[in-house]
C-alpha cells in the first residue's frame, strides 16, 4: 500500500511492505529532529489504518543508522580536521537492561563551524554517545584532533591539554557565557551586588564582537586588542573583589571560576579564528534538550549511539541550510540504487545540492 502526504511525498510502504526512502527518512526527521517519539508515530499511523509497531520503526531506525554510517564517518574526518572545534554535552537517560530503571549516558557534541571568519568553510556537527561522563569519553572521541578547542571548565579535558600529546597540542578556548551566565545568578538572586559591575565590563566585550561577527579573522583579531584591554579590567576588577569578600560568598565563586580560567578566556583575543564563547556548541545540543522531554528516554546503549550517528546527519544537514529529510530521503534512494561508496562525499550535506536530481 502508498499513499500520499501533502508535503511529504510518498510515505508509506510498497505492496510488498518494504519502507521506501521517503518513509525512513519521514519517521527519522519526525522523531529526531520534529522530536516525536516512535510509539506516537506508531499511534498516528494507525488511525489511517496503518500497523507500523513501534518496534518495527525501531529496528528501521537502526537499518537506516547502519546504511548511512559511512556517511558519519567522513563528516567526522570533516570535522575533525577543523584547526578549532566547540565542544559540549548534554545527559541522556538510558534505560538499564533488566533493572526497569534508567542510567544516565551522555551525548557529545563536536562543531566544525568557521563561517564566520571563513564563509566558505563547510560547517558539521559530529555527536557521540557515551554511558557515562568519564574524561576518557572525550579523549577518545578527539584522538586524531590537532588545534584549539573551544569548551566549558570540565574537569575531564584536562588531560587533553598535556603538551607532549600525541598526535599534537590542544589548546583550551575557554567560554565568557559560561562567566557571564555565573556572575549573572548572583546578580538575579541581589541586584544591588557589585556583580553588576562584572556583568557591565563583559557586555563591553561582546559589544565588541557584535561589530566584527563576519569580518576576516585578521580584522577579528585586531579589533580585539581592545576586547584584551577591557578583559583585563575584568580581571583587575575581579581580584580586587576577591580580597574584600568572604571566599564562601556565591559571588567569591563566580569570580574564581573566571579567574581560574584567565588565560583560556583571553586566548579569543589573541587569535581571530576563535569565539567569545561555545554558545555555537550548545545551540547544537538545544534540540536534544527538547527531544529528551518527550521521548524520555534511550532503549539501550545501542540506541544512544544510534541517536548520536543520526543526530550527525540531520544537524549538519541544518547547518549547511539543506531540507534534512528531502536530504535524506534522496540520499536513502540512492544507495539503494547503488551508489557507488568510492562517491559517498557527493552525499554529504554540502555537496549534496549539487547532484541532487
Amino acid at each position: 500500500m502508498r499513499r500520499d502526504q501533502p508535503g511529504t511525498g510518498a510515505i508509506l510502504t510498497d505492496p510488498r511492505g518494504r519502507a521506501g526512502p521517503n518513509l525512513l527518512a519521514h519517521v527519522v526527521v519526525s522523531k529526531f529532529a520534529d522530536h516525536l517519539p516512535l510509539y506516537r508515530q506508531s499511534r498516528i499511523y494507525a488511525r489511517e489504518g496503518i500497523d507500523l509497531s513501534r518496534s518495527t520503526l525501531a529496528d528501521w531506525m537502526g537499518q537506516v543508522s547502519w546504511l548511512l554510517q559511512p556517511l558519519v564517518d567522513r563528516i567526522a574526518d570533516h570535522v575533525m580536521a577543523s584547526p578549532k572545534l566547540h565542544a559540549d554535552d548534554t545527559p541522556v537517560p538510558v534505560l538499564a537492561p533488566g533493572t526497569g530503571k534508567t542510567a544516565t549516558g551522555r551525548l557529545w557534541v563536536y562543531l566544525r563551524d568557521n563561517r564566520r571568519w571563513r564563509p566558505s568553510d563547510r560547517p558539521a556537527a559530529l555527536f557521540r554517545y557515551s554511558p557515562d561522563r568519564k574524561g576518557e569519553r572525550p579523549r577518545e572521541h578527539l584522538r586524531t584532533f590537532v588545534g584549539f578547542l573551544q569548551a566549558d571548565a570540565y574537569a575531564g579535558f584536562e588531560r587533553l591539554y598535556v603538551t607532549d600529546r600525541q598526535p599534537g597540542l590542544i589548546t583550551p578556548v575557554a567560554c565568557w557565557a559560561h562567566a557571564r551566565r555565573k556572575l549573572h545568578d548572583v546578580y538575579k538572586a541581589d541586584p544591588h551586588s557589585v556583580a553588576a559591575e562584572g556583568l557591565k565590563l563583559i557586555r563591553e566585550l561582546y559589544d565588541v564582537e557584535r561589530g566584527i561577527a563576519c569580518d576576516p579573522a585578521d580584522d577579528r583579531r585586531n579589533a580585539r586588542k581592545l576586547s584584551r584591554l577591557r578583559a583585563l579590567d575584568f580581571f583587575a576588577w575581579a581580584d580586587g573583589v576577591l580580597a574584600q569578600i568572604s571566599a564562601r560568598s556565591p559571588l567569591a565563586e563566580a569570580l574564581r571560576y573566571a579567574v581560574k580560567l584567565k588565560a583560556q578566556l583571553l586566548a579569543y583575543t589573541e587569535d581571530g579564528r576563535l569565539e567569545i564563547d561555545n554558545n555555537l556548541a550548545e545551540n547544537a545540543l538545544r534540540g536534544i534538550a527538547v527531544g529528551r522531554k518527550n521521548w524520555l528516554f534511550a532503549g539501550a546503549d545501542c540506541g544512544g549511539e544510534r541517536a548520536a550517528a543520526i543526530y550527525s546527519l540531520l544537524e549538519t544537514a541544518k547547518l549547511n541550510n539543506v531540507n534534512p529529510q528531502a536530504w535524506l530521503a534522496d540520499v536513502l534512494d540512492r544507495i539503494g540504487n547503488g551508489h557507488p561508496i568510492n562517491r559517498i562525499d557527493e552525499l554529504l550535506p554540502w555537496n549534496w545540492s549539487s547532484v541532487a536530481g
